[in-house]
This record gives C-alpha cells, structure tokens and sequence, in this order.
C-alpha cells in the first residue's frame, strides 16, 4: 500500500468531504465497482503488465516517477521512435457497461515536447482476442488521453463502453508523434460504472 504524502493527504481530505457535501452529485460515481487491476502503481515493478519497446530504456520504474508511495511507471522515448507499448493484465467486462480508468500523470523528467506524445487508451477485445472500437461512454469522458512533459501531476480520466462481443479491458501506453514521447504514470483504477447514469439536464 502506498504512502500518502501528508500535503496531498490533506487535499484529498478535502476533496472526500466536498464529495460528500455533494451526495447528489456524486452519487453514481460513488456506486462504480473498481475492477481487480493488478500492480496498479507499479510498487511491484512492471509485474502484471507487458513492455515492449526496441530501446529497453524506454520503459522504467523509477522514485522519481511516482505519484505517491515509491515507486511509478516512466516511459522516455527517442525522437520518432514508435515502438513502446506497455499494457495491463486483462479484465473482464460486461458489453454495454461503461469503465473508467483514473491515473496520474506527470512529465517524465523533461520538458514537453509539441510533437511526441504518451497515449493511454481503453482497449476492448473479444474472446478471441480481436480488438473492438469502443463504445461511447455513458459519462462525457474519451477513451484515450494524451500526456507529454510539464512540471507537475494531474488526475487524469479516460472511459468508454465495452462495445457487443467484449470480453476483456485492457490499459494500453504508447507513443506517437514525430517527437521524443516521455511521460510519469502512477496509480491506476479502474471501474465498471452503473448499468444506468442519469441523464444530464
């Protein structure tokens, strides 16, 4: 279990309690049940997820890319160089139910550059393991978000529903871009959100 700095303890404090003031809200949130993910801030090194990429330093767990606790994930890649894919360990899904996938993320110790990028993606399969093009989600939410340098961690959340004949979720890193791509990552969750959201006035 990791480690909560007492700064971000106290503003996630806050945040529970603000939650809590508005039930209303929240409520639909508060009933997702997260999904078992394995090694979801990488304290356990890169066990229950794959890397591949053709330089082997692209794909570290390292103190300096953690969110909290002592460890995260750091992705660095060379200008042009398309080759890093890291993924999760598969969950089980229910076609037509919507998942998020919350994460923290961070710049990969250097500056941004405009023209590589670290995607993370929501990626559905069926049985037999053929990719399927996600569902729109239920929440206004995409399936994939891009992350590329910059000083400080930000909560990020991506979502979509698992599409008819899917039968597996997986969380899916990669680079793209002409750029280098570099990138922290800690603390993933994901979660299966109600059958029915109510609908937005």
């Amino acid at each position: 279990m990791k480690n909560h700095h007492p700064v971000r303890s106290t503003r996630c404090g806050f945040l529970f309690f603000f939650m809590l003031g508005c039930a209303g809200l929240t409520a639909p949130a508060l009933c997702a049940a997260p999904l078992p993910l394995a090694n979801p801030g990488f304290e356990e090194g890169l066990a229950g997820w794959k890397a591949e990429d053709a330089d082997a330093n692209a794909v570290r767990v390292v103190p300096e890319a953690a969110s909290l606790g002592t460890k995260g994930l750091r992705v660095r890649t060379s200008k042009g160089d398309r080759s890093l894919n890291v993924e999760s360990g598969k969950l089980a899904v229910v076609p037509g139910r919507t998942y998020t996938v919350d994460f923290w993320a961070g710049g990969g110790g250097i500056p941004a550059d405009p023209q590589g990028r670290v995607l993370v993606e929501t990626v559905f399969a069926d049985a037999a393991g053929a990719v399927l093009k996600p569902d729109r989600a239920s929440i206004r939410v995409w399936p994939a978000k891009d992350v590329s340098g910059g000083r400080f961690f930000s909560k990020c959340t991506i979502g979509a529903a698992a599409p008819a004949g899917a039968a597996t979720l997986v969380v899916h890193i990669k680079s793209y871009g002409a750029g280098a791509a570099a990138g922290d990552l800690d603390d993933f969750n994901v979660q299966e959100l109600p059958a029915e959201q109510p609908k937005e006035a």
